[in-house]
């Protein structure tokens, strides 16, 4: 009679122990959250270098701008002085041909 109630049991106490029951439950979770701590720090140092590297690129592409800007800023200083040069000349050459003109328009 005994040996027949403990069939009856002896199977879920061996399936409870070898498969960890509670126990191995517990233990599990344990395991696993400090995986989970490394996941995130790894996943967060993995996006700290991706951030980097697109702030790296960023850096040197402002320094390529603020060059072309300096050059585009000097050529807008050369050709700003060209065109004040040209203006002076047009004026003097309409001031000589005024000149002219009021010279020819005389009658002796």
């Amino acid at each position: 009679m005994i040996a027949f109630a403990l069939m009856d049991w002896l199977p879920q106490v061996i399936t409870f122990i070898c498969g960890g029951g509670a126990v191995g439950a517990v233990v599990a979770l344990y395991k696993v959250r400090p995986e989970a701590g490394q996941i995130v720090v790894t996943a967060a140092q993995g996006a700290l270098i991706v951030q980097t590297g697109v702030i790296d690129n960023l850096k040197k592409e402002i320094e390529r701008l603020n060059g072309e800007i300096n050059d585009l800023k000097k050529e807008n200083d050369d050709l700003r002085s060209r065109v004040d040069s040209l203006l002076k000349n047009q004026n003097r050459h309409d001031s000589e041909i005024q000149g002219l003109t009021n010279g020819h328009d005389k009658k002796p």
